[in-house]
């Protein structure tokens, strides 16, 4: 199944469930149903390269993507104003948008899954929350 071949791409060993990475990463489990969430993410594969100067630098690359269930998706700019908004957000309500611990991670599967199903009219309720008229369109 795809969380197999998920467990089976961050867990090389039994000792790796313990590992604060595996504690962030693994899926989160819906209440009932047979469903879970994960954010897709990679472990990264380090290679040291030399300039063009004779100096070495360290290149950070996905490890074996091909051994995860799901493409990787491509950074886009979309995430940033995503992120900026976010942050707006929080500045101008003082409350984050979705429960975060102090790593900003999401911290339970109702957060992963509120996230999930974001829509236009999530968005008009909680931008109403901006007191503020004109940082309210800003955001």
């Amino acid at each position: 199944s795809d969380l197999d071949k998920f467990r089976n791409y961050f867990l090389k060993n039994e000792e790796d469930e313990t590992s604060e990475l595996w504690k962030k990463v693994k899926p989160k489990f819906i209440e009932n149903k047979t469903a879970a969430y994960l954010v897709k993410t990679f472990k990264y594969a380090e290679k040291l390269e030399n300039a063009s100067n004779g100096d070495h630098f360290q290149e950070e690359e996905p490890e074996s993507p091909d051994s995860l269930p799901y493409d990787l998706v491509v950074a886009s700019p979309a995430f940033d104003i995503w992120s900026f908004g976010s942050l707006l957000y929080t500045l101008f309500t003082d409350t984050t948008l979705f429960k975060l611990n102090r790593k900003d991670d999401l911290v339970n599967v109702s957060a992963m899954e509120e996230l999930y199903n974001w829509d236009e009219e999530k968005n008009k309720k909680y931008t109403q929350r901006i007191t503020i008229r004109v940082a309210r369109k800003l955001v």
